[in-house]
């Protein structure tokens, strides 16, 4: 008896009715590994078994069996946060632009082993903050963009489509187009002014990755797949978005926004993957921090929520994973010798002997 079948679909259509029926026609029959399916002119192939947790070759597929889809050809919205952090190094020495060019390069490359044919849009977006003006500060063509926060200051976020509904066999264009928007980005976003230049434009910063829009940008994708049964594709099935960002998964974001997020992405059933390039925190990940308001305009404190409806992982670079291959693992947290009675602060590993604790 199997526990999990997965099939993999390609450049065909297929509906949530016709997965049902699909569904119900592999019930009570036997499946191996490669074996090609066709049913009402859908055609799939499976491509994994398992049962017990073990992968295996052959099985039985019985009406407890999960089937899942896989898709090689779906719409694909990579958005990528230009925050502060990409301009600055991780632990072993890389940008953490690097770090993200890294992932793209190893994504790409794996698309390119699986054979897929996903369209693919990329978008830089960003947030800068304008420290100790107003908004009538700014000149009225621009007043419009610029929102206002009382305990910060004003900010304006930016987006930059680096490529839309690209469906290309070799996708190292996009890598080359990124690398160019990178060397200019700071330019667009008010961060760096040329000598001479004079504008009426206050100049800015760029916010943390955790203060960003990174909300706010799931939203445009969300936007973009609203009406995607609108003129469909038949060629591509599933839509899905990837937020690739230099944070830890801690965002600071707004209560009301949150649930308008949630909704939209559970009504529609779109995915959403969060990428992080930072190293995995101790706490839990991806993690919403809301502003707590107690007698209408005054904070008291923070309040903290875990959105499931979100799957975050951690991406490892070269370095780091040449040096896990070495056995070279170095501790996050310096623990304190207590065998060290010189009374100086010590960053050796702690050697207590636990085993006599009751």
């Amino acid at each position: 008896m199997l526990e999990l079948v997965e099939l993999e679909m390609k450049d065909n259509y297929v509906s949530r009715s016709d997965m049902w029926r699909l569904k119900r026609t592999l019930q009570e029959k036997c499946v191996y590994t490669t074996k090609k399916l066709e049913f009402s002119g859908i055609r799939t192939r499976v491509s994994g078994l398992w049962t017990s947790q073990t992968s295996v070759m052959s099985g039985y597929v019985d009406s407890d069996t999960k089937i899942v889809f896989r898709s090689s050809s779906c719409t694909f919205y990579i958005l990528i946060q230009m925050s502060r952090e990409m301009w600055e190094f991780d632990p072993y020495g890389d940008l953490y632009f690097e770090r993200s060019v890294g992932f793209l390069r190893d994504l790409f490359d794996q698309w390119r082993v699986k054979e897929c044919s996903h369209e693919v849009s990329l978008i830089l977006f960003s947030r800068t903050w304008y420290g100790g003006v107003l908004p009538g500060d700014f000149s009225p063509f621009i007043r419009d963009s610029v929102e206002y926060d009382p305990t910060r200051g004003c900010f304006q976020d930016f987006y930059k489509v680096v490529a839309h509904g690209e469906s290309i066999s070799d996708f190292g264009s996009l890598i080359i187009e990124f690398k160019r928007c990178f060397s200019h980005y700071l330019k667009w976003v008010d961060c760096c002014r040329e000598i001479g230049d004079a504008t009426s434009r206050p100049e800015g910063r760029l916010s943390l990755a955790s203060n960003g829009n990174v909300l706010e940008a799931v939203n445009l994708a969300l936007t973009a797949f609203e009406r995607h049964h609108v003129d469909q594709q038949f060629d591509k099935v599933g839509q899905q978005i990837l937020v690739v960002t230099p944070s830890v998964g801690l965002f600071q974001v707004d209560r009301r926004l949150t649930y308008i997020t949630k909704q939209r992405t559970l009504n529609d059933g779109i995915g959403i993957d969060l990428v992080c390039l930072s190293a995995q925190p101790l706490h839990a990940a991806p993690l919403f921090m809301f502003r707590r308001l107690i007698k209408g305009s005054q904070s008291g404190g923070n309040d903290y929520d875990i959105p499931y409806w979100i799957n975050c992982c951690f991406h490892t670079s070269e370095a780091q994973a040449m040096r896990n291959k070495q056995g070279k693992f170095i501790p996050r947290i310096s623990m304190p010798d207590f065998n060290d009675t010189s009374g100086q602060k010590s960053n050796r590993p702690c050697t207590m002997d636990l085993s006599s604790t009751g």
